[in-house]
Protein backbone atom coordinates (compact mmCIF):
# COMPACT_ATOMS: atom_id res chain seq x y z
CA UNK A 1 0.00 0.00 0.00
CA UNK A 2 1.06 3.26 -0.66
CA UNK A 3 1.29 5.58 2.08
CA UNK A 4 -0.39 9.20 0.78
CA UNK A 5 0.82 12.38 2.15
CA UNK A 6 -1.39 15.38 1.94
CA UNK A 7 1.51 18.28 1.15
CA UNK A 8 0.91 21.72 1.54
CA UNK A 9 1.99 25.09 1.56
CA UNK A 10 1.42 28.81 3.25
CA UNK A 11 2.85 32.23 3.61
CA UNK A 12 2.94 33.94 6.94
CA UNK A 13 5.26 36.39 8.58
CA UNK A 14 8.23 34.54 11.27
CA UNK A 15 7.32 34.37 14.68
CA UNK A 16 9.48 32.93 17.53
CA UNK A 17 6.09 31.55 18.90
CA UNK A 18 5.77 29.25 16.42
CA UNK A 19 2.33 27.84 17.38
CA UNK A 20 1.30 31.63 16.84
CA UNK A 21 1.78 31.34 13.11
CA UNK A 22 -1.34 31.68 11.69
CA UNK A 23 -1.28 28.11 9.18
CA UNK A 24 0.55 26.58 12.11
CA UNK A 25 -1.72 27.17 14.50
CA UNK A 26 -4.32 26.08 12.13
CA UNK A 27 -2.94 22.86 11.45
CA UNK A 28 -2.57 21.57 14.91
CA UNK A 29 -6.30 22.82 15.55
CA UNK A 30 -7.17 20.32 13.16
CA UNK A 31 -5.16 17.47 13.29
CA UNK A 32 -4.32 17.66 17.31
CA UNK A 33 -7.46 20.02 18.55
CA UNK A 34 -6.41 21.99 22.07
CA UNK A 35 -4.90 19.03 24.51
CA UNK A 36 -1.56 17.64 23.67
CA UNK A 37 2.05 16.99 25.35
CA UNK A 38 4.72 20.00 24.51
CA UNK A 39 7.90 19.54 26.37
CA UNK A 40 9.60 22.39 25.32
CA UNK A 41 7.56 24.87 26.52
CA UNK A 42 9.57 25.32 29.82
CA UNK A 43 11.59 28.55 28.90
CA UNK A 44 15.08 26.20 29.41
CA UNK A 45 14.98 25.66 33.48
CA UNK A 46 13.18 21.69 32.67
CA UNK A 47 15.03 19.76 30.34
CA UNK A 48 12.07 18.10 27.40
CA UNK A 49 13.82 14.81 27.52
CA UNK A 50 13.50 14.49 31.62
CA UNK A 51 9.89 15.98 31.64
CA UNK A 52 8.82 13.11 29.03
CA UNK A 53 10.82 10.71 31.36
CA UNK A 54 8.22 11.43 33.99
CA UNK A 55 5.14 10.42 31.59
CA UNK A 56 3.88 6.86 31.09
CA UNK A 57 3.67 4.58 27.96
CA UNK A 58 0.94 5.55 26.14
CA UNK A 59 -0.51 7.77 28.03
CA UNK A 60 -1.07 10.44 25.57
CA UNK A 61 -3.28 10.92 22.31
CA UNK A 62 -1.25 13.90 20.59
CA UNK A 63 1.96 15.67 20.81
CA UNK A 64 4.13 18.48 19.67
CA UNK A 65 8.04 18.82 19.31
CA UNK A 66 8.84 22.32 18.37
CA UNK A 67 12.81 22.23 19.58
CA UNK A 68 15.10 24.86 18.73
CA UNK A 69 15.94 24.50 14.86
CA UNK A 70 19.75 24.01 15.35
CA UNK A 71 22.69 23.28 17.53
CA UNK A 72 23.51 26.90 17.91
CA UNK A 73 19.53 27.75 19.09
CA UNK A 74 19.66 25.02 21.03
CA UNK A 75 22.57 26.17 23.22
CA UNK A 76 20.84 29.89 22.97
CA UNK A 77 18.32 28.71 24.25
CA UNK A 78 19.11 26.51 27.30
CA UNK A 79 21.63 29.86 28.16
CA UNK A 80 19.30 32.77 27.59
CA UNK A 81 16.66 30.91 30.25
CA UNK A 82 18.82 29.62 32.94
CA UNK A 83 19.43 26.19 31.74
CA UNK A 84 22.20 24.03 31.35
CA UNK A 85 23.65 23.44 28.07
CA UNK A 86 25.92 20.59 27.31
CA UNK A 87 27.57 18.89 24.41
CA UNK A 88 24.70 16.44 24.87
CA UNK A 89 22.04 18.97 24.57
CA UNK A 90 23.93 20.27 21.01
CA UNK A 91 24.17 16.51 19.91
CA UNK A 92 22.04 14.35 17.48
CA UNK A 93 21.99 11.79 20.05
CA UNK A 94 20.09 14.19 22.28
CA UNK A 95 17.37 15.10 19.98
CA UNK A 96 17.10 11.36 18.84
CA UNK A 97 16.33 10.20 22.79
CA UNK A 98 13.73 13.19 22.90
CA UNK A 99 12.13 11.80 19.98
CA UNK A 100 12.71 7.98 21.37
CA UNK A 101 10.30 9.60 24.38
CA UNK A 102 7.68 11.19 22.58
CA UNK A 103 7.31 8.07 20.61
CA UNK A 104 7.04 5.84 24.02
CA UNK A 105 4.17 8.15 25.38
CA UNK A 106 1.96 8.56 22.50
CA UNK A 107 -0.98 6.02 21.88
CA UNK A 108 -1.25 4.01 18.91
CA UNK A 109 -3.71 5.94 16.66
CA UNK A 110 -2.43 8.83 18.14
CA UNK A 111 -0.62 11.77 16.07
CA UNK A 112 2.82 14.16 16.48
CA UNK A 113 3.35 17.19 14.71
CA UNK A 114 7.38 18.45 14.71
CA UNK A 115 8.47 21.68 13.38
CA UNK A 116 12.17 22.04 12.17
CA UNK A 117 14.08 22.71 9.20
CA UNK A 118 13.52 18.97 7.77
CA UNK A 119 10.44 16.51 7.43
CA UNK A 120 12.51 13.65 9.44
CA UNK A 121 9.84 13.72 12.08
CA UNK A 122 9.44 10.73 14.62
CA UNK A 123 10.12 8.34 11.98
CA UNK A 124 9.16 4.99 10.96
CA UNK A 125 11.34 3.05 12.91
CA UNK A 126 9.44 4.72 15.84
CA UNK A 127 6.31 3.75 14.52
CA UNK A 128 5.14 6.56 12.78
CA UNK A 129 3.87 6.75 9.58
CA UNK A 130 3.90 10.41 7.53
CA UNK A 131 0.34 11.57 6.66
CA UNK A 132 0.89 15.37 6.13
CA UNK A 133 3.43 18.09 5.61
CA UNK A 134 2.87 22.13 5.74
CA UNK A 135 5.98 23.86 4.62
CA UNK A 136 5.20 27.79 5.51
CA UNK A 137 7.17 30.14 3.73
CA UNK A 138 8.24 32.98 5.75
CA UNK A 139 9.56 35.47 2.65
CA UNK A 140 12.66 37.16 2.06
CA UNK A 141 16.22 35.28 3.73
CA UNK A 142 14.08 33.31 6.22
CA UNK A 143 13.95 29.93 5.92
CA UNK A 144 10.72 27.77 5.95
CA UNK A 145 9.25 25.92 8.84
CA UNK A 146 8.78 22.30 7.94
CA UNK A 147 5.47 21.07 9.53
CA UNK A 148 5.73 17.36 9.60
CA UNK A 149 2.47 15.27 10.84
CA UNK A 150 2.52 11.09 11.84
CA UNK A 151 0.02 9.08 13.03
CA UNK A 152 1.52 6.07 15.01
CA UNK A 153 0.96 3.03 13.49
CA UNK A 154 2.92 0.62 15.54
CA UNK A 155 5.03 0.55 19.08
CA UNK A 156 8.33 1.45 19.27
CA UNK A 157 10.48 -0.76 16.60
CA UNK A 158 13.73 -0.59 17.58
Amino acid sequence: MINMIKIERAWSMPNKRTFQIKPIGKLILQELGSEYVDPFPFEGKVDCFDYLKTLDDNSAQYGVLDPPYTKRQVSEHYKKNGGICTGWHTSSGWIAKVKDEMARIITPGGKVITFGYNSTGIGKKRGFEITRILLVCHGGDHYDTICTVEQKINNYLL
